[in-house]
């Protein structure tokens, strides 16, 4: 095994790992199946966003491209985004698809 494929390999056990880490915990239920959970800030969100399976959203814009990309399941929120939570609703409902979103929270500042 590579070098590089080993930390492939990582990143991906990282993520999945994250990806269960958020899934245990409650999340928020929005229009067509979409579910909103939070994540923390650090390994876990780093985690996700070097995988290349989830697109990263920090205004209405992106979200909208990425609710309308079919080959997006999952989309990252990250902490300070341009975001809220009746955005995400307005858009998850508009689009009309399930995805799984993943909130940034904690850090180095309060929530």
């Amino acid at each position: 095994m590579s070098l590089n494929s080993a930390k492939a390999e990582l990143q991906d056990i990282a993520a999945a790992a994250a990806t269960r880490n958020a899934m245990e915990q409650d999340c928020r239920f929005l229009s067509h199946g979409c579910r909103l959970y939070t994540i923390d800030a650090g390994w876990q969100s780093d985690a996700l966003r070097r995988s290349g399976d989830v697109a990263v959203c920090d205004s209405m814009l992106t979200l909208e491209k990425a609710m309308a990309d079919t080959a997006v399941t999952s989309v990252l929120i990250p902490k300070g985004a341009m975001l809220t939570h009746a955005g995400i609703e307005r858009v998850c409902r508009r689009h009309g698809v399930t995805k799984v979103l993943f909130e940034e929270v904690g850090g180095d500042t309060d929530e």
